[in-house]
């Protein structure tokens, strides 16, 4: 008896704790849903006019759009950290049980990660020429 008591325990707690992760999830994407696309499509714009920038390192113009845009996505990448991030590393998902959304919003907030990351790779090795040229003048 004691052991389908302690059996029927552990169900109700795996159920019960699916369900809070399935609440969790749902309620961070409501939340964050639209900060993360914005932050996805800054990344996307960004992410170009740095690419455009590596073909074109003398143009003032996509120096200071680039330069706009990095600092822009540094401060929101921070946010986005703390804010959805962290949190969304902490869920167990139940296997299968995301909706379309859900699985839009962690798409979205990966993505935007690495367009953040993938635009530092290029602008880094800018910046730092730029500045080592400056200090020489």
């Amino acid at each position: 008896m004691m052991r389908q008591i302690l059996l029927f325990m552990t169900l109700l707690f795996f159920s019960v704790s699916g369900f809070a992760s399935n609440v969790r999830i749902n309620k961070l994407v409501n939340l964050n849903f639209e900060y993360v696309r914005l932050v996805k499509l800054v990344s996307d714009d960004c992410l170009k006019t740095t690419q455009k920038l590596l073909g074109l390192p003398d143009s003032q113009d996509l120096w200071i759009s680039a330069m706009g845009c990095y600092s822009f996505l540094l401060e929101k990448r921070e946010k986005l950290e703390r804010e959805v991030l962290i949190p969304l590393r902490r869920l167990k998902f139940p296997q299968g049980e995301l909706t379309q959304k859900e699985k839009d919003f962690v798409a979205l907030v990966y993505i935007a990660d690495d367009n953040i990351e993938e635009i530092a790779k290029q602008l880094e090795p800018l910046i730092k020429k730029y500045r080592f040229k400056k200090k020489r003048k």
